[in-house]
C-alpha cells in the first residue's frame, strides 16, 4: 500500500490539512497496521490470516527501517502544498473572476499553467475538499 492510498484513505477525504508531520507519521504505521488487520480478520483460513500477518510484519518493519524518509515525504508535501496556496493567493491578486461554491462567492477554483506541451495545475483546497466531500454530507 502506498503512501499516497494512506494519504487519500485517511486525513484527506476527511477534508482535514497534515499539518503534524511526525502525528502523520504515527498515523501512517496506525493505519498501516489497523488496515492489515482488518484484511486478516476478514480471511477465513488460517493460510489466508498468516500471509496478511506476515504482510504487516514486513510492512511495519519497513516502516520503522524508512522512518526519516517517510517523515521527509511528508514534510515535502507539507512544503509543496504550502507553496502552491502562496502561488494560487498571488494569482488571485490579479484576476477578476467571480467564482463560487453553491452560492457562496469564493476565490477562483485553481490555475493551470503550460508550456511546449506540459502543465501544471494548481487547485485551490476549499475546492479539492468540496470535491471530494462532495455527496458524503
Amino acid at each position: 500500500m502506498s503512501d499516497k492510498t494512506i494519504l487519500n484513505r485517511s486525513a484527506i477525504p476527511t477534508g482535514k490539512s497534515i499539518l503534524n508531520t511526525r502525528r502523520t507519521v504515527a498515523q501512517f504505521a496506525k493505519f498501516y497496521s489497523d488496515r492489515l488487520d482488518a484484511e486478516m480478520n476478514a480471511k477465513t483460513s488460517a493460510k489466508g490470516k498468516e500471509r496478511y500477518k506476515q504482510m504487516k510484519l514486513e510492512g511495519l518493519n519497513f516502516i520503522a527501517r524508512y522512518q526519516n524518509e517517510i517523515y521527509f515525504t511528508f514534510a515535502s508535501y507539507i512544503s509543496i502544498r504550502d507553496a502552491k496556496r502562496m502561488v494560487i493567493a498571488q494569482l488571485n491578486k490579479v484576476g477578476q473572476i467571480r467564482t463560487y461554491i453553491g452560492s457562496t462567492p469564493t476565490t477562483p477554483e485553481g490555475y493551470v499553467v503550460s508550456t511546449n506541451n506540459y502543465a501544471i495545475k494548481f487547485v485551490d483546497d476549499d475546492f479539492r475538499k468540496a470535491n471530494i466531500l462532495f455527496g458524503i454530507q
